[in-house]
């Protein structure tokens, strides 16, 4: 068996994006804190609702980027802790469900699914 471990260049790619969201995420929060203190200072953001728009401010601004982060990195841990493919030879090397032994001096047939079941030949392999 060629048991391959599974490589972690995907996983460090993921963890390294995910990486520079976070730090692009904190940059554009103090971008908009800062942005949102001076509306609040000039006026700009009325009282009536002002927690609603700041709230949806860092939503729509900083949040996603974190959200992306998070989903990077999962993906990332799901990548490096995935099981190596089983390779095609791995596959064959246990007896096919298909074979059966059949007769008393222990002869092999395999049986095929496209129909020899009932053909003509299975009469003179039985001994009959």
């Amino acid at each position: 068996m060629n048991n391959k471990t599974p490589s972690p260049i995907p996983s460090v790619i993921f963890y390294s994006v995910a990486i520079l969201l976070v730090a692009f995420a904190i940059w554009s929060f103090t971008y908009w804190a800062d942005l949102i203190r001076v509306a609040i200072e000039q006026g700009q953001l009325p009282e009536d609702g002002r927690e609603y728009r700041i709230v949806n401010y860092y939503m729509i601004n900083c949040f996603q980027y974190v959200v992306f982060a998070m989903l990077l990195t999962a993906a990332g841990v799901l990548l490096q802790n995935r099981r190596p493919r089983q390779n095609e030879s791995d596959k064959y090397d246990r007896p096919d469900k298909y074979t059966t032994s059949i007769g008393s001096d222990d002869t092999v047939s395999s049986v095929s699914s496209v129909g020899s079941i009932g053909s003509d030949d299975s009469e003179d392999k039985s001994g009959g």
